[in-house]
């Protein structure tokens, strides 16, 4: 048994209330009792150095100074001015204290002998910073000088006014007599002369700060005026101080320190007055700055501050306001210096304060600590604190505290009155543990509710006294009894005393660990709480069966309560690991609610349930009124899409649902899930027992019952709730109509809890379906075991047996469940690793094709359709996809062998219905393979069997493979003999350069035919018109009539037009193959694929300038143009192409024509004369040739010229025409000139 805690480390059995809370009054009283409590760490050595500096500064420069002592709440600020206050008495013990000598020593040069006063302030409950720092002085002055008379820190008119009325009344003798002579002390001259009327009356018209005055103030104040100290009004602040510093330099003092402790505090606690807040914190600057320029000695304050005034402004603070509050205290940083008291003190303060071992228990904690898990999903959660310093070694000075723990209590601490520190709520947390902890313990976070909350905590601002009224509320009227009764506890009593590690107290505690991080949501250790974070921050007081279950019990723990109503407890959407959080809100939303109760009936419930329970299956697209009605669901099932009826409604009412509801409709499954609910007296074995009597009936049908156990009447009200919740929120216009009476703000937080419970509600519903129907186990406190239910599935098919739902989610088990009748009804059915789709079998069938028309049934794959082969080809045993290739032989394609088989059974072999095909696929076992798979594979056995495609008669193309059904057959087809199928092939590729494989197939043929077809369909036109073309310039080009291009042009077009019209592959191959050729194929080929070309050329030509050319009897060039013209035509366009030599002809007849051009009259002698083809002959004889189009005119007496008129887009001709004439006359300077008509 591990070693107790107690017997290691002293832990009281009481703590006071004052214990490990020291106030600065105390400290200073106290002095020799603050100082042996008192560790000094390097860093506040450091502060203690800062400290005398600036006092130092301040004496040497003869200015005021002052420096904000920042720490966190338990840093020890209030001890470290009762020190430092020591320190500047020259007390010796603090002299000697451990870690300061060396301090002292430093700054006894300047220290030693000097008189300091020291002013120690509480300003909590103060009326003004007057009140307190001038007041403050006043009273600690009367304690350290009784003797000496009171500096005048009031406005005394009123005072003086009142002792004029007095003298008055009493008379001058009687009056002074009373008033004494004010008193003597050190700088204050001897004994003061007894009053006079002229002495009187020179004081009392002397101005403020006078000595007279003064002397006279303190003689009324003590002789008649006693109470005026208490109730007359203060000098302003900076007047006042420059009194104060007058006095104690009266007094014999060199400097004054003022103390003020709890300065931020005060004004915090009057955050919401923004007047005050901003008028007293500018008074502040006052303790440095001064409207004189040097006071009579200096004053040096230091102000304890643990967190920026800002941090405490609520949101009741307008955004202007807060503002120029924050620039006050910017005002303050300017101007003050600043002296850090750091957390990191706090692991060695813990450590030498709380956690010293009793003598011979050294080293046991230390032990204790190494054998902490260093799991980073724990250890990391246990170190997070403030700052950077949190580490191991931290962690070890304050174990058993983890620096999660010190940083939640430092960051509590801050938002609490000052009677709460971290020191202290660290020896009461022992206190506690005292009888139970051992030193194996790590304290949890969630104990630090209870010891602020039992305390009587006193929040410093109006705001967070609400939070921690509402935490508390929230805990005590909701959180708790459902604790209690999870727990089975009768009441809060019996809950008093269990053992720390009790489950109630182990499930309290993590509750009040998310309402801590909801007072103090800044803490690191409290930020993005979840389920494991929960877990770690307790770690080792969570008992579960196996270890690392600790956070799946936190999330089912908070789950439980907001799902019981908890609105306030809030779990993010991710279903792993929601951030758990609680909103403190103290809205009563629940009225707004209750206005919407009308809305929860029967009918509505059904309604919500069907629609969650439709979710959870993953149905998609039904709606909410078709209740009873059917509702066709489309899944995919082993990699086919599929149907299945799914009618929601009670199998037991045959009202609701007659027999005929329950049909199924042809081969498609129809699923009848009931209601989790029932009348009073009936349970889900009435459901099952209707089916049972259809049964015995002999009622046949493809149906299935779902019966789910019954719900509780617990979460029978929670389906009501949602009814409620969902009408309330459907709309922003109702929501704002319901909450009408709540404040605008109290309307938004109200909104969001409702949210919340609404969106719990849902979660939890959710998950007491999965329990209703099978997908999870039943839970006593959802499902109602008592109701009777003896099985999830009955059905009316013969033979079916059904398993209990199997899923982790509702929609696995519906999936289950299909996966169950249709194994039942198709035990072959392929299974397709993903659904099937019609691009996969055009895909495969593609494959199939190319495969079938190579002899070894073996083509490459392309990487990007491996996949789509392999999902598919495979599993359909339609070929077989490889790495790099495909197969499609009779190994790979064993469908061939059993369908022949069937067909020789029944003496089927020249023809084979498609119908028949259909039946035997389902042989010896059922595969229901889908329209399309079924297609792919008849389209497969067509290919592999080389088997044409006919409907009703007619021979067609092979259809897609959704499209292939009982109304198509199969039959043999007629091919060509092997010797004219070669001829085809070669003369395919030769003539019309389509290629195919030599094996001689139907879909080879086919192939072959179609893609020739196609060809010669093209080509057929320009192949006709060219053998037109030829023989209308048959003559000019004197074209052979039994050879040569004419020829091979009226060969080329027969054959196109002949294969054109051929439909039947298998006559139009022989037609190729046997077709008369009039030249070789591979010239027939160029002749038909250049027709279209040689016919533009020849459409193109200037037929007239040719005949011009023939005309010219005298020049030999005309004669050798003709000449070599016709050689070219003559030829075949495989040997010679005709294009370039008619290009040639015309340019050399054109430059022929242009040299016997004669000159014509100049400009002006007459009209231009056009020379058309009725004058060429004349022409000709005359030296003036014309072209159409072309005019030879006179160009004055520089020379010949000519003109042509062209469209726009046959520019090249006047081009050629131009450099014929330049060929032609090298030596003339040529005038070039266009212009536009339209």
């Amino acid at each position: 048994m591990a070693t107790l805690l107690k017997d290691v480390i002293h832990i009281p059995e009481e703590l006071s209330a004052n214990d490990f809370v020291l106030k600065l009054s105390d400290g200073v009283t106290a002095v020799e009792e603050t100082l042996a409590s008192y560790v000094v760490t390097p860093q506040l050595a450091e502060a203690f150095d800062a400290a005398l500096s600036y006092i130092k500064g301040a004496l040497e420069k003869g200015r005021s100074d002052a420096a904000f002592l920042h720490g966190s709440f338990g840093s020890g600020k209030s001890h470290f001015m009762s020190v430092l206050h020591a320190v500047l008495q020259h007390n010796p013990h603090a002299r000697r204290l451990d870690g300061l000598a060396p301090v002292i020593a430093k700054h006894d040069h300047w220290l030693s002998g000097r008189r300091i006063l020291c002013l120690t302030y509480h300003l909590i409950g103060a009326e003004s910073v007057e009140a307190a720092i001038l007041g403050g002085y006043l009273e600690q002055i009367r304690r350290l000088h009784p003797d000496a008379p009171l500096p005048e820190l009031h406005t005394t008119d009123g005072l003086l006014a009142d002792a004029d009325r007095l003298r008055e009344r009493l008379g001058d003798e009687a009056f002074f007599a009373g008033l004494g002579g004010g008193g003597a002390q050190p700088g204050w001259g001897t004994l003061a002369a007894p009053w006079t009327a002229d002495s009187y009356e020179r004081a009392r018209n002397a101005p403020i700060g006078d000595p007279e005055r003064g002397r006279l103030v303190s003689a009324l104040v003590n002789s008649y005026f006693s109470g005026y100290v208490q109730t007359g009004a203060y000098l302003p602040l900076d007047q006042g101080l420059e009194v104060v510093s007058a006095h104690a330099k009266q007094l014999g003092y060199d400097c004054v320190v003022l103390f003020l402790d709890e300065l931020v505090l005060w004004l915090a606690s009057r955050s919401s007055d923004v007047a005050f807040v901003s008028g007293e914190g500018a008074k502040v600057a006052k303790l440095v700055e001064s409207a004189a320029t040097r006071r009579a000695v200096p004053l040096v304050s230091f102000v304890a501050r643990q967190r920026d005034l800002r941090d405490f402004l609520g949101p009741n603070v307008p955004g202007a306001e807060k503002y120029a509050i924050g620039e006050t205290f910017r005002w303050w940083e300017d101007r003050f210096n600043k002296i850090t008291l750091e957390d990191r003190n706090l692991p060695v303060i813990v450590k030498r304060r709380l956690l010293q071992p009793k003598p011979g228990a050294e080293g046991v904690l230390e032990a204790a600590f190494r054998k902490v898990t260093r799991e980073p999903k724990i250890w990391n959660v246990l170190l997070e604190g403030l700052d950077e310093s949190s580490d191991a070694d931290a962690f070890e000075r304050t174990y058993p505290f983890s620096p999660a723990l010190v940083s939640t209590m430092v960051a509590l601490s801050s938002l609490l009155q000052r009677e709460r520190t971290a020191l202290r709520t660290m020896a009461e947390l022992l206190r506690r543990g005292r009888d139970e902890l051992t030193v194996d313990d790590i304290i949890p976070v969630g104990d630090v509710y209870d010891v602020l909350m039992d305390s009587g905590v006193v929040p410093l601002t109006d705001e967070m006294k609400q939070r921690f009224a509402n935490a508390r509320a929230l805990y005590e009227e909701k959180l708790l009894p459902r604790l209690l009764d999870r727990h089975r506890l009768a009441t809060p009593d019996h809950a008093k005393g269990l053992p720390r590690t009790h489950p109630f107290v182990t499930d309290a505690r993590l509750v009040k660990t998310a309402l801590l991080a909801a007072l103090a949501p800044n803490v690191p250790a409290l930020r993005a709480l979840t389920a494991q974070k929960l877990a770690a921050l307790n770690h080792g007081t969570i008992a579960t069966p196996l270890k690392g279950m600790e956070a799946a019990r936190v999330l089912a723990l908070f789950r439980d309560l907001a799902a019981s109503g908890v609105s306030e407890i809030h779990l993010s959407d991710d279903p792993a690991n929601p951030l758990i959080s609680i909103q403190l809100a103290g809205v009563d939303y629940e009225r707004v609610l209750d206005r919407v109760r009308h809305q929860d009936s029967k009918g509505e419930r059904r309604r919500l349930l069907r629609e969650l329970v439709f979710e959870s299956l993953g149905v998609t697209g039904a709606k909410a009124e078709t209740l009873g009605g059917t509702y066709t669901h489309s899944f995919v099932w082993r990699g086919t899409r599929r149907t299945v009826d799914i009618v929601y409604g009670n199998i037991r009412n045959a009202d609701e649902l007659p027999n005929s509801a329950l049909m199924a409709e042809g081969d498609r499954w129809k699923i009848i899930i009931d209601f989790p609910f029932d009348e009073a007296g009936h349970g889900p074995n009435d459901d099952i027992a209707r089916f049972e009597n259809l049964q015995r009936e002999g009622v046949r049908s493809r149906t299935v019952a779902w019966v789910p156990q019954f719900l509780t009447e617990a979460r029978e009200n929670d389906l009501g709730e949602l009814v409620c919740l969902r009408y309330l929120l459907a709309s922003d216009d109702r929501y704002e109509q319901n909450a009408s009476d709540l404040s605008v703000q109290d309307r938004a937080t109200a909104k969001v809890l409702l949210l919340n419970r609404k969106s719990t509600l849902e979660t939890k519903l959710n998950q007491v379906i999965q329990q209703a129907y099978g997908a999870a186990k039943p839970e006593p406190a959802d499902i109602d075991l008592d109701r009777g239910h003896s099985a999830y599935f009955a059905t009316l098919e013969p033979g079916l047996e059904l398993g209990a739902p199997v899923g982790a989610r509702l929609a696995d088990c519906l999936e289950h469940l299909l996966d169950q009748i249709l194994s039942a009804q198709y035990p072959d059915h392929p299974n397709f690793p993903g659904e099937v789709r019609r691009s996969d079998l055009t895909t495969v069938l593609r494959y199939l094709e190319l495969a079938a028309a190579e002899e070894s049934g073996r083509i490459p794959v392309d990487p990007k359709d491996r996949e789509v082969l392999r999902k598919v080809a495979n599993p359909l045993q339609v070929g077989e996809a490889l790495e790099n290739a495909f197969l499609f032989t009779p190994d790979t394609f064993p469908w061939r062998k059993h369908l022949m088989q069937r067909a020789a059974q029944e003496g089927l072999d020249q023809v084979i219905s498609v119908g028949k095909l259909i039946e035997w696929l389902d042989e010896p076992r059922p595969r229901g393979l889908d329209a399309g798979t079924r297609g792919l594979v008849i389209a497969a056995f067509a290919l592999m069997e080389d088997r044409e495609w006919y409907r009703a008669g007619e021979r067609v193309p092979m259809p897609s493979p959704e499209r292939i059904d009982a109304s198509y057959e199969l039959r043999l087809p007629r091919l060509p003999d092997d010797p004219t199928w070669r001829r085809a092939v070669g003369r395919a590729a030769r003539i019309f350069e389509v290629h195919v494989t030599g094996l001689k197939s139907a879909a080879n043929v086919r192939r072959l035919a179609t893609e020739v077809r196609d060809q010669a369909r093209r080509l057929q036109e320009p192949a006709r018109r060219l053998v037109t073309a030829l023989e209308s310039r048959r003559g000019v080009l004197a074209l052979p009539e039994d050879g040569g291009r004419l020829a091979t042009a009226r060969s080329a077009a027969t054959l196109a037009a002949t294969l054109a019209a051929e439909p039947d592959p298998t006559t139009l191959a022989e037609a190729l193959a046997n077709a008369p050729l009039a030249a070789g194929e591979e010239v027939l080929g160029y002749a038909l694929r250049t027709a279209g070309e040689v016919l533009k050329a020849l459409d193109d030509m200037d037929w007239g300038l040719l005949d011009a050319i023939a005309s010219i009897g005298d020049d030999p060039r005309a004669a050798d143009i003709l000449d070599r013209l016709r050689a070219a035509a003559g030829n075949d366009e495989f040997a010679e192409r005709l294009a370039p030599a008619l290009a040639l002809a015309r340019r050399t007849a054109q430059m022929l024509l242009a040299s016997r051009v004669q000159p014509q009259p100049g400009p002006g002698t007459g009209p231009e004369q056009p020379i058309t083809s009725a004058t060429l002959g004349a022409a000709a004889s005359t030296g003036v040739t014309a072209t159409a189009q072309y005019t030879a005119q006179a160009i004055d007496d520089r020379g010949a010229g000519g003109r042509i008129t062209v469209p726009g887009r046959r520019i090249d001709e006047a081009i050629r025409e131009l450099r014929a004439f330049a060929a032609a006359h090298p030596d003339t300077e040529i005038t070039v000139t266009w212009s536009e008509r339209k």
